[in-house]
């Protein structure tokens, strides 16, 4: 389920591809949560999401909402590439699904 989108800027020269992190269950010294680097595609430059952050201009307003929704788990995709048809999914298009075995089959 998506939870939001919004343009940001980074450094000038930057390129970071599509970049995508999993947030953990704990905090660095200052507080900020860490996060789990889980694919990089594209070529660009491997980012850390708090250094990026620091780097870059974010929307206050998004960077306040995104805040009240992350939790321990939740997937973050990064991207300085062009949102076109070749870099969304189709309506309905699911990464992960579970399902639970009918009792007694041993699955």
């Amino acid at each position: 389920m998506e939870i939001g989108r919004a343009s940001v800027t980074l450094p000038e020269g930057e390129h970071i591809g599509i970049q995508v992190f999993t947030a953990l269950d704990q905090t660095d010294a200052d507080g900020h949560r860490k996060w789990l680097a889980v694919a990089a595609i594209g070529g660009g430059k491997k980012v850390d999401v708090p250094e990026l952050a620091r780097r870059s201009s974010i929307p206050a307003g998004f960077l306040q909402k995104a805040r009240e929704v992350v939790t321990a788990g939740t997937t973050l995709i990064l991207s300085d590439l062009a949102v076109s048809p070749d870099t969304q999914s189709k309506p309905g298009f699911n990464i992960l699904s579970a399902s639970v075995a009918p009792l007694g089959t041993g699955h």
